[in-house]
């Protein structure tokens, strides 16, 4: 298995704690509220009266898309992305030996927090019915063996942990970056929000690179 190994200044991002300080970054700059809403439809009764001066953006996550109260069936297959169901798998490790080094290669095989625990992951499952534990880890052992052989050999699964991905469908130019996936379209994100917000026809960023309006077409 051929591949490419960076090092030197590499690291593994700890997500629950990046988030933290994501967090505590935009409460620095702004009005930043973090609020769990488990019934969708409580966001048809949120108001923008203690942010009236300006832009706001609601970060949902991906399932808002499946909620019928905002999109209905038509909508949502013209939509330019489709949600994907993620199941990963934590081992615990019963050999100190095992390397904790992270490695990608399709899927992925990360060190956690407690040294003892391994993540691989993901997979990417189209249909509404998620693939039973059992089926989870005969799926990533199948596509993730090569990469980390002595972990699979020397673990036993400790939970199963399940997401949902926002992908972008995939045209001639490539995927269209989510904002989730690439961080480092971010600025050129926010140079798009605050154009559509002003009533600008055009940003200097769709200037540049036409080609990023092509899913609008579907709703024209």
């Amino acid at each position: 298995m051929g591949g490419v190994e960076l090092f030197n200044g590499c690291g593994i991002i700890h997500v629950p704690s990046y988030l933290k300080g994501l967090l505590a970054a935009c409460r620095e700059k702004g009005n930043v509220e973090w609020k769990i809403i488990d019934n969708p439809a409580e966001l048809r009764g949120q108001t923008y009266e203690r942010n009236n001066d300006g832009p706001w953006v609601w970060a949902c996550g991906a399932g808002i898309i499946q909620q019928e109260e905002y999109f209905d069936s038509n909508v949502r297959e013209k939509f330019p992305i489709q949600v994907v169901r993620g199941q990963s798998v934590e081992l615990t490790t019963t050999d100190e030996n095992v390397s904790r080094e992270a490695v990608i290669c399709g899927k992925y095989v990360c060190p956690l927090p407690d040294k003892n625990r391994m993540l691989i992951g993901a997979t990417q499952e189209f249909k509404k019915d998620a693939l039973s534990q059992s089926e989870l880890v005969k799926e990533l052992k199948n596509r993730s063996y090569n990469l980390a052989p002595a972990l699979w050999e020397n673990s036993t699964v400790h939970a199963i942990t399940c997401g949902y991905r926002a992908q972008s469908q995939r045209v001639n130019l490539g995927r269209v970056p989510m904002i989730g996936h690439h961080g480092i379209y971010g600025g050129k994100l926010v140079d798009m929000i605050l154009a559509s917000y002003n009533n600008e026809n055009e940003c200097a960023i769709t200037k540049q690179y036409p080609h990023l309006n092509w899913w609008k077409k579907k709703f024209t």
